[in-house]
């Protein structure tokens, strides 16, 4: 449908208005079956966010993760612990990082992790070393970005 909207607009052809309108309400009886069989919020909550880690810095990870944020590492099922990487928890939240070959950071993508006392958090991460970016870009809510050691971008809201 969008296709033949598109092309239309560029001039190419006319549109097939009965056409758009049968895809249409196919997609719509697609829709209102699959609803039938999925609840309309099928998720509950995020299990686990994966980082990126290079090959043997497992050791630098737990520094930072377990060492500096507080939390805790729990142990990655065998098949998986050959692969290296490791996986660490607080609470509910989960983040595991997997070894990748080609290792490149996210540095646009990350987990935001709300925080029980932001204000210890980030005072215990400046005294670190450990660069804090305050962000007000949001009204009303207090967050801050850092880096992981191997420049994954975290974020960190007071709450």
């Amino acid at each position: 449908m969008i296709a033949l909207l598109i092309s239309s607009a560029a001039g190419q052809t006319a549109p097939d208005f009965a056409q758009a309108e049968a895809m249409v309400n196919l997609v719509r009886s697609c829709y209102a079956n699959r609803a039938q069989q999925v609840s309309r919020f099928p998720f509950t909550t995020i299990d686990h966010v994966q980082l990126a880690m290079p090959a043997g810095a497992e050791g630098v990870a737990r520094g930072f993760y377990a060492d500096v944020l507080g939390m805790n590492e729990i142990p990655k099922p065998p098949e998986l612990a050959k692969r290296g990487g490791c996986w660490f928890e607080s609470g509910v939240v989960q983040i595991h990082l997997g070894v990748e070959a080609e290792f490149r950071a996210a540095r646009k993508a990350h987990p935001a992790l709300r925080c029980a006392d932001y204000d210890s958090l980030v005072t215990r991460l400046r005294s670190e070393g450990i660069q804090v970016q305050d962000d007000a870009s949001i009204p009303g809510v207090r967050r801050c970005h850092i880096a992981d050691p191997f420049g994954n971008r975290i974020e960190l809201i007071s709450g």
